[in-house]
């Protein structure tokens, strides 16, 4: 495999190669490898057979999660979703624009579209999904939390989050 990419989730591995292919390795006890395999370790890089006719431009892991970026922006996603709700084979989640970057903390999700929006999903106990709610509830599906603020950059840290925009301006939360 001649590798382009690589990048780690908690205990699990996301390699892109020079054509687009994606290939994962770790533990895999909640699909974050995308290969439904019944929660088996993976120890050696395995393709994923769901990306054969996609070409990944990007990847991304999260805690127990996995995020791939294809050449269009379009978004897909495997892992960990919520309280024993496990993607094993990764999904297509739908937005209006390419997304451009993600940021992954313990249990919340980040996205930057190609038009410097930000789109927030997961566990909002401490704040972390800028939603304005400090409880215990997921967000299941993506919110839009900065529109028009033109973010070029996203992070996140276990509980927290961060935006840059492009005059330098850092949003922070949770």
């Amino acid at each position: 495999i001649k590798i382009k990419k690589i990048t780690g989730g908690h205990q699990h591995s996301i390699l892109i190669d020079h054509i687009g292919q994606v290939y994962t390795f770790g533990q895999n006890i909640y699909g974050q490898c995308g290969i439904n395999n019944n929660g088996n370790d993976i120890l050696l890089p395995v393709n994923i057979p769901f990306f054969h006719d996609i070409i990944i431009s990007n990847v991304y892991g999260g805690e127990n999660m996995s995020y791939y970026i294809d050449h269009n922006g379009d978004l897909y996603f495997s892992g960990y979703y919520e309280e024993s709700y496990f993607i094993t084979t990764p999904q297509h989640m739908k937005f209006d624009l390419p997304i451009i970057d993600i940021a992954c903390g313990l249990n919340h999700t980040l996205v930057l579209t190609y038009n410097g929006d930000v789109y927030a999903w997961g566990n909002s106990e401490y704040g972390q999904i800028g939603h304005g709610s400090y409880n215990t509830i997921s967000i299941l599906k993506p919110r839009l939390i900065l529109y028009n603020k033109n973010i070029q950059s996203i992070a996140c840290g276990r509980y927290y989050s961060y935006a840059l925009n492009k005059v330098g301006i850092l949003y922070g939360w949770g």
